[in-house]
């Protein structure tokens, strides 16, 4: 069961949710120490950067999913909404590249980008947690998911549920965001890669 959302008073506005800590420190890699800091968490997000020549309304988008994943670290729930806005900055980066031709949702948009090319499952990199950030070279040159055609079609065919879950008023309780938007990121430059 979870425990109830209160306000927090204001003196304790941008204190840490311990419950963003407690799971971060769980997922720990056991060679690691276990804690947690607030800058380790900004550099997670900041590590993914943003959209590569997509058009501003996107970027804008995505950002925001970032901001409000970072700022999880202030109010846990703020995790399910970052991933609910990375998911629909997805579906309005389809729905642009789409040209708006019609589509019954996001499952019907990924699975058009598939057909048309824009979105390959063999260029999709490892998803990985990165608790403990690394640089952003070598982020970017993780390597190619081995199964990244699967991957891929797993994400469509999960990807349009979570988010309807996430719009009709739940979250993702004991999860991170991180890797969610990582996809979202890497979706959105395939679709406006040059």
């Amino acid at each position: 069961m979870h425990d109830m959302e209160e306000l927090k008073p204001l003196d304790a506005l941008i204190s840490v949710d311990r419950k963003l800590i407690d799971i971060m420190e769980w997922h720990a890699p056991d060679e690691e120490p276990r804690t947690y800091p607030l800058e380790q968490h900004y550099e997670r997000y900041a590590m993914l950067g943003w959209p590569r020549d997509a058009p501003v309304e996107i970027v804008n988008g995505f950002v925001t999913a970032q901001h409000l994943a970072i700022y999880a670290w202030f109010v846990y729930a703020f995790s399910s909404v970052a991933e609910l806005q990375a998911l629909v900055t997805l579906e309005h980066a389809l729905r642009r590249r789409m040209a708006n031709e019609p589509a019954r949702g996001l499952k019907d948009r990924l699975r058009h980008a598939v057909r048309a090319g824009w979105i390959k499952g063999e260029r999709l990199r490892t998803l990985h947690p990165f608790v403990n950030p690394v640089s952003p070279a070598a982020f970017a040159s993780r390597p190619v998911d081995p199964h990244g055609a699967e991957s891929l079609q797993t994400f469509i065919d999960n990807l349009p549920e979570q988010r309807n879950w996430l719009a009709h008023g739940n979250w993702n309780g004991g999860s991170d965001s991180f890797m969610v938007l990582d996809l979202v990121l890497q979706l959105i430059n395939q679709l406006y890669s040059r």
